[in-house]
């Protein structure tokens, strides 16, 4: 009986994990390298270039763009400072610490216009979930474990930035067991002193 009440609780206690969402625009949870907020944290890059995942050419981080709509990329003075196709193909690349559940993406922007196509990753396995989307948030695909998300822009009409993004921590299997090893010696305990 107290060994079922103990995994009940270890259950319960995996699913009290909430979900986070992390604020890319300026004075948010991020910064153009960066994010961190309630055990989810990882950094953020640039690619450009070539239609494959994710991107032919590596970027200086000073072309990541944060403003009150998000995170873009600015390439030049003469580039606008959103994930844009207009000079090339750009891509922002989200790598997470540790793996975590991907919930939504939210792109904005003062003019939003144009799709976006999303790739998740988990351990180097790769999925388009996204292809040429306007879903927005957009969940597609998402609500898995992932340690790394990509969105790119290859179109001239294309003119967004990443706004936010919803993601929940999962909680570590050793953490549980140890929970439930602290559970199970409670009862154990109880028990001795009702025998006694």
């Amino acid at each position: 009986m107290f060994l079922a009440g103990a995994i009940a609780a270890c259950v319960m206690f995996a699913g009290a994990a909430q979900a986070t969402v992390i604020n890319l625009a300026t004075g948010g949870d991020a910064t153009t390298t960066s994010f961190s907020k309630a055990g989810i944290s990882g950094t953020i890059s640039a690619r450009s270039g070539g239609n494959s995942y994710p991107g032919n050419n590596a970027l200086n981080s000073n072309v990541i763009n944060q403003d009150a709509f998000g995170l873009g990329i600015k390439l030049n003075s003469n580039d606008d400072p959103d994930v844009d196709g207009r000079n090339t193909i750009e891509w922002l690349v989200f790598d997470f610490a540790s793996a975590v559940t991907l919930n939504s993406i939210s792109f904005s922007d003062d003019n939003l216009s144009g799709n976006w196509d999303v790739w998740i990753s988990l351990a180097g396995a790769v999925t388009k979930v996204g292809n040429g989307s306007t879903q927005n948030p957009f969940t597609s695909g998402l609500g898995v474990l992932v340690d790394r998300f990509v969105v790119k822009a290859d179109s001239n009409s294309d003119s967004w930035r990443v706004g936010s993004f919803d993601a929940t921590a999962v909680p570590e299997p050793a953490t549980l067991g140890l929970f439930g090893l602290g559970l199970l010696g409670l009862g154990l305990a109880s028990r001795r002193r009702k025998v006694a």
